[in-house]
């Protein structure tokens, strides 16, 4: 048998039993896919289990209440007597001196029928902080980074704690503006306290020695999450701690769920799931016990920040009397997951005249620039650069740009070599690390030729108004078809700016392409 004969039937030998291989390799990969689907599944449904025992639960204590109040009344004269259980009426006093005082606001339009209950319920309280706000900025993140079909079994409630009701009609106003959508899908909850809720700051006790700004601070945080899960605590089964200055990860919703889903399916005792180490963000619970943090929360909340009534809620309800054995205790039910989902970016705090500038070093890096190749231009400003982050890196692509407060009048230039054809435009300020660095009060500007007739407005120079910047820093738009050649491309801003400027990414689509060049 020749060399050639033997190969081919070896090879015919083989192919079968390889094509076997690869087929029995394809259905173990859909089976063990399909047996993952189905322990995530089950994972669900157990939570889902769990919440819908606790709203029985909820709803049962509340009728109790009732018959006994009544039952009360109408025995009172009878010679029985009847314990009086403490509530948080007790701990709060003052808001019985208002019978709306724990009334809640609703914002947001209700959707028709009502929503069914979340698997996860986000708790984002925000308030008044001086010349800033992180919450529009925050949600467009958290919306954004995880697909519309996970977001639908999510629920955001936005406390706005204040109650100022101009404040209040602004914010939701803006809100309302800007995710119409979330609002009417049920996703995003705006809600707010009545005046009544809170107390008269001045009746406060000083503790931990602090001066009486952060007393007010901290208490009134506490009386806010304790609102908040609250209102929350019949929305979901897992109900996840944020703040209103905070960024996320990418798919963080769908990494939450499956952490959690496998913890029940190992039937796995939990109390704390910390997807972020810093203070009380990104802190998961069963919505079955916020009960104990909300009778904490308003038992304490003249006496300890809520970040540190957590641990001697956790030591009282989990802990042998022995510190090794509690520590043991608390990395058994005390879970950590890695890396963290949210990290911090506001620097600007609720407290006047507080910096906070704590980052989690488990949130890991995000790109802190977006790089696009860009038609050939002569790139200028007056803008001081700091360092290497001029204005030609960005445009260039290769890192971003970082220049001292803007001045009113100042120019960011992208003088192109050749006349182009624009399609299209998209300038980003801002970056994760600096998300207060943006460009607010600016316009989109063309230098170019056009059609006899153009509906865009011009400026004193004649160059074209053909965008602005939103106020997340974002200009984004399509050039219109009657702009023919465009010979410059500008940014222009009218107002002095407080902070530093940070351009992250430049793009500019042209129907003619042309190469990157720079004059020395």
């Amino acid at each position: 048998m020749s060399r050639k004969k033997f190969l081919v039937i070896i090879i015919l030998g083989i192919f079968p039993a390889l094509m076997f291989l690869l087929s029995s390799f394809s259905d173990f990969k859909e089976d063990n896919e399909r047996h993952l689907e189905l322990l995530r599944n089950i994972g669900e449904l157990k939570g889902r289990l769990e919440h819908l025992e606790m709203r029985v639960s909820y709803r049962k204590a509340e009728q109790f209440i009732e018959v006994l109040s009544i039952h009360n009344l109408t025995n009172n004269s009878s010679g029985e007597s009847f314990l009086k259980m403490p509530s948080a009426f007790h701990y709060l006093p003052h808001l019985t001196n208002n019978i709306n005082s724990t009334r809640v606001k609703l914002h947001s339009p209700v959707k028709p029928g009502g929503r069914p209950p979340a698997t996860l319920v986000f708790g984002i309280p925000t308030v008044k902080r001086e010349g800033q706000s992180y919450l529009i900025a925050t949600l467009a993140n958290l919306f954004s980074s995880a697909p519309a079909k996970d977001l639908l079994d999510c629920l955001f409630i936005v406390l706005i704690a204040e109650t100022d009701e101009q404040l209040v009609e602004s914010i939701d106003v803006h809100m309302k503006e800007r995710f119409s959508k979330e609002m009417e899908q049920g996703i995003l909850q705006v809600i707010s306290p009545s005046e009544g809720y809170y107390p008269d700051w001045s009746t406060l006790k000083i503790t931990l020695d602090d001066p009486i700004e952060r007393v007010r601070w901290r208490t009134k945080q506490n009386l806010d999450y304790a609102f908040l899960m609250m209102y929350a605590q019949t929305q979901g089964t897992y109900y996840i701690q944020l703040e209103d200055d905070v960024l996320s990860l990418q798919d963080y919703v769908r990494r939450i769920k499956d952490y959690a889903f496998e913890m029940e399916k190992a039937k796995r005792s939990w109390f704390v799931a910390e997807f972020c180490q810093l203070g009380f963000i990104g802190k998961m619970f069963h919505s079955s016990d916020l009960t104990y943090m909300i009778q904490f929360f308003t038992m304490f909340h003249n006496d300890r920040p809520a970040d540190w009534l957590i641990d001697p809620l956790f030591e009282t309800r989990f802990c042998p009397v022995d510190q090794k054995k509690c520590r043991a205790v608390k990395k058994n039910l005390w879970l950590r997951y890695k890396p963290s989902l949210f990290q911090h970016v506001g620097t600007v705090s609720s407290l006047k005249g507080k910096v906070q500038k704590l980052k989690d070093k488990a949130f890991g890096k995000l790109p802190l620039f977006v790089p696009h190749t860009n038609p050939a231009a002569r790139v200028t400003t007056v803008i001081k650069a700091y360092k290497k982050h001029t204005i030609e890196s960005v445009y260039l692509g290769v890192n971003f740009f970082w220049g001292l407060s803007p001045q009113e009048g100042d120019i960011i230039s992208f003088k192109f070599t050749k006349p182009v054809k624009l399609k299209s435009y998209l300038v980003r300020s801002g970056n994760p690390e600096h998300p207060s660095d943006l460009l607010y009060n600016a316009t989109v500007e063309v230098s170019a030729s056009f059609k006899n007739s153009i509906n865009l407005s011009s400026v004193s120079d004649g160059f074209l108004v053909i965008g602005r910047f939103d106020e997340l820093g974002v200009a984004k738009g399509d050039v219109p078809e009657e702009i023919e050649e465009v010979y410059e491309f500008r940014l222009s801003i009218h107002s002095e700016s407080k902070n530093w400027v940070i351009i992250s990414e430049v793009s500019i689509s042209v129907l003619e392409y042309l190469f990157i060049i720079f004059d020395a």
